[in-house]
């Protein structure tokens, strides 16, 4: 990159010839301008109500209190779908939560 400053420079100063590197270096640069111009611009498109979010939890033999307080955080943030996967062997007061 700074080979290409330099020719062009050189073909600024000398006004003898054009490099073809100090173009593509110019043109990398004009990419790269219009990039972030336009990275700048971007907003996410969301749709009224067409985001989904799924969370789903596997549990294996985890105390009721410390299930139950991950499964109110998590409802907190209002997913649209929850599931809850139990891990080995059936836990009836794990279900019941």
């Amino acid at each position: 990159m700074f080979i290409g400053l330099l020719q062009l420079r050189h073909s600024i100063e000398e006004h003898s010839r054009l490099y073809l590197f100090s173009v593509f270096v110019l043109l990398t640069w004009a990419v790269w301008l219009v990039k972030v111009v336009l990275s700048r611009r971007y907003r996410p498109w969301t749709a009224p109500h067409a985001a989904t979010s799924s969370v789903v939890i596997p549990v294996v033999d985890e105390p009721l209190e410390l299930f139950r307080e991950v499964l109110r955080r998590i409802l907190a943030q209002e997913p649209t779908q929850t599931i809850v996967v139990i891990n080995g062997q059936r836990n009836p007061d794990l279900e019941r939560v």
